[in-house]
């Protein structure tokens, strides 16, 4: 491996005194990271009744980790409570509940409590996120030495956003366990490239596979990585070809580095969904390393044009496309539809996770951006620009390594917020690598006229300052809010779980693992929004119509606002959904002064509907002549079976002083958007007045005109009772008052048959 660009040793040689204070440092930064994720939520997390997990697909990851304990080592693949009807394969990777699972069992002595599952649960995500701290240090310190990583540690250790929300107590998923690995993967590959000899750094490669193997066994979707490595790969050889050195050495070391892990995913053999994409990847970056690697090795002894390769990895990736397309189109349309996924339009604007970035709240904002990464973000672009200008003068691989997964983890994240969990990782290292030196060269610098007091304390206090205080607020509100079932949500799963008919005519079928194919069909099931589901599933031990894979969301939103309340219970008992949970989220209710809140907006997209025929946004002057916003809510609104249930508890409702006309006039702004400004908003004494006005009103020929409220508790049209919804429970916590009556958080109504 004559044709090698070998990596600029640790930026400050320390000797083993140094480095023993530096792995304290770092022990002392993952013990505060564990107690960060902790502290805050322990009370409310662990309790004396039991332990209440948060999230919703911690509840699912729960599920399938009772059933592993049970069962070990056979895991649930299909479960028929997962969905009403019919039940649904479990699409998650198994690894990260193996290793708790296999935790449990090891705590309990093989035959651990379901107190002690659960503990061991709630602890997983924040004893990974904690660890993570270590494979953030040795990056950065491999890149740009020990201060870069002391540095990077402390900012992965407090930085909030996506990666410290999923890594805190009791936030039981996956992506803890993901984001740990993909730090490691790039590290151990980062070892590897970094080796003087091609047998070590082959050695070393085959390990870093079995990284990415483990990394793959994590989430399904690991293939993004897969291609972010490939990418790299391709950049190095370029690069190293462009200065001269050949490239061979990157791609043998990174086509032994793919191939690993797909001789590893092939000797598992577990059959996971998106697999054969992961497999894919795997092949295709395969190929483009091993062949472009020795192109590059073969151009460069024959002393051909260095603008040869760039030109030959083109063809390549054109020719690669036209033989994908021509033999397997499909395939190239669902990896094409993966890639634009990472977009997040559409739908998937409607799920928080999955909102871009910049337009988390639906318009453009830097406020997002700043609340998630605070300073480490423009020090994130500075840094990313200085590795940029190093690969070119440099070409070392950790530079462009860090430089192309750093870049793809942002743009993952702008697309959709959730990949904020990658680029953490992304973040810290690149703050180390922009800081670190200078701080090392303060340290070690000699100049008298600078007191060592003010280069050992002052000016690396002040740059950790800099990077932790102006996200502290958010992480520290991160760590102290709960995200899990509220207590009435609990209240009301138990009452699901003990006081209603099962879907199955044996209660012990819950605990049994069962193939998709020999799984009973369920008698009935439950009507709520998909965030839920889960909870339905794993505590209330029922099966609900949609979950947090939103799968039959469309159908459930379609229901929550059939306006005719005998139409949709009919529509309900055609479906076998005998119960409808209402969630006091979902209505439009005051969260506080001038603001509302609820998911109701969200399930109107969901089937279809336009918002504004259920609400919308006018705009009238206050008293110093500014104009305010005011959301005015339509007759549909309250029409909604979700609304008529939750907030008039299915009764008959007539108005009283609610009606009102709003006229108003469009104006259109300076961006092209179109502002509502109301011209008379009138209040009626009864709904009958109300509809003479308006019938008056568009027979001159008024069009901007309209029957609304303004309070979305009390009604602007008369609701005839459901009458063939009864409710059967409501929780002690109530959400809003109405009429001097408390309306309950949650509630279950029961479907009535004609």
């Amino acid at each position: 491996m004559t044709d090698a660009v070998p990596e600029a040793p640790v930026v400050d040689g320390a000797h083993a005194g140094r480095r023993a204070g530096a792995g304290v440092l770092v022990a002392a930064v993952t013990i505060v990271a564990l107690l960060v994720r902790t502290t805050g939520a322990l009370d409310a997390v662990v309790r004396p009744d039991g332990v209440v997990l948060q999230g919703a697909d911690a509840w699912h990851h729960l599920r399938q980790i009772e059933q592993l304990v049970r069962h070990f080592p056979r895991r649930m693949t299909f479960d028929p409570y997962g969905l009403f009807p019919g039940g649904q394969g479990v699409t998650v990777a198994p690894l990260f509940d193996y290793l708790v699972a296999t935790v449990s069992l090891l705590v309990g002595a093989l035959s651990p409590s379901a107190r002690t599952i659960a503990l061991v649960t709630a602890w997983s995500p924040a004893i990974l996120g904690a660890l993570t701290s270590v494979p953030v240090y040795l990056l950065a310190r491999r890149a740009a030495g020990r201060a870069a990583g002391l540095l990077a540690a402390v900012v992965i250790a407090v930085l909030p956003g996506q990666f410290l929300s999923r890594t805190v107590l009791g936030f039981a998923d996956h992506h803890a366990l993901e984001s740990l690995l993909a730090a490691v993967t790039v590290l151990a590959l980062a070892a590897a490239l970094a080796q003087d000899t091609r047998g070590a750094a082959l050695r070393r490669a085959c390990g870093a596979g079995l990284v990415l193997l483990l990394y793959l066994l994590t989430w399904t979707g690991g293939a993004l990585l897969v291609l972010v490595l490939g990418g790299f790969a391709v950049v190095q050889v370029n690069v190293e070809h462009a200065r001269g050195a050949g490239g061979g050495r990157t791609g043998a070391v990174t086509a032994a580095f793919f191939a690993t892990t797909l001789a590893g995913q092939a000797a598992v053999g577990w059959d996971l969904p998106y697999a054969h994409y992961q497999r894919l990847a795997l092949l295709g970056a395969l190929v483009a390393a091993a062949g472009l690697g020795a192109l590059a090795h073969v151009l460069a002894r024959g002393h051909r044009s260095r603008v040869h390769l760039p030109m030959a990895t083109l063809a390549v990736a054109a020719g690669g496309a036209a033989v994908i397309a021509s033999v397997s189109p499909q395939t190239l349309r669902g990896g094409w539809h993966a890639l634009t996924w990472f977009a997040g339009s559409g739908l998937q604007e409607t799920v928080g996770e999955a909102a871009p970035l910049l337009r988390m709240n639906g318009s453009f904002s830097l406020a997002r951006a700043w609340a998630h990464f605070g300073t480490a973000l423009p020090a994130a672009l500075i840094a990313l620009a200085l590795l940029a200008r190093r690969i070119v003068r440099e070409g070392r691989p950790i530079d462009a390594l860090l430089a192309v997964w750093s870049l793809a983890m942002l743009l993952a994240t702008l697309g959709q917020n959730r990949f904020g969990y990658y680029f953490a990782a992304c973040a810290a290292v690149l703050c180390g690598v922009l800081i670190g030196p200078p701080l090392a060269r303060l340290w070690d610098a000699r100049d008298g006229r600078v007191p060592a007091w003010v280069r050992r304390v002052l000016w690396p206090s002040a740059a950790v300052i800099a990077l932790v205080v102006p996200v502290a607020p958010v992480a520290l509100m991160t760590t102290l809010s709960f995200d899990g079932p509220r207590d009435a949500w609990l209240d009301a799963l138990r009452f699901l779980r003990d006081e209603t008919p099962g879907p199955f005519d044996d209660a012990g079928y819950f605990d049994e693992i069962v193939a998709a194919g020999d799984a009973r069909l369920p008698r009935e099931g439950v009507l709520a929004w998909w965030d839920a589901g889960y909870w339905i599933t794993t505590i209330g031990r029922r099966a609900p119509a949609s979950n947090p894979t939103q799968a039959g969301a469309r159908e459930v939103a379609e229901l929550l606002l059939m306006t005719n309340p005998d139409a949709a219970a009919d529509a309900c008992l055609e479906r076998g959904l005998s119960l409808v949970v209402l969630d006091g989220e979902t209505p439009i209710l005051q969260t506080g002064p001038n603001r509302l809140g609820g998911e109701l907006g969200q399930v109107a997209r969901w089937a279809d509907i336009d918002p504004d025929e259920l609400f919308r946004t006018y705009h009238r002057r206050d008293a110093d002549g500014s104009w305010q916003p005011l959301v005015l809510f339509e007759p549909a609104y309250y029409e909604t079976l979700a609304v008529r249930l939750h907030v008039f508890g299915g009764k008959l409702e007539v108005p009283v002083r609610a009606t009102q006309i709003v006229r108003w006039r469009e104006v259109r702004g300076d961006a092209g958007a179109v502002r509502l400004e109301i011209t008379d908003l009138e209040r009626f004494d009864s709904f009958a007045r109300a509809a003479k006005t308006l019938e008056r009103a568009l027979a001159a020929g008024e069009q901007n005109v309209r029957i609304v409220s303004d309070d979305p508790l009390s009604s602007c049209v008369p609701l005839e009772p459901a009458t063939r919804f009864r409710r059967v429970f409501a929780s002690q916590e109530t959400v809003a008052t109405r009429l001097l009556t408390r309306i309950p958080d949650v509630q279950i109504y029961e479907v009535l048959p004609d």
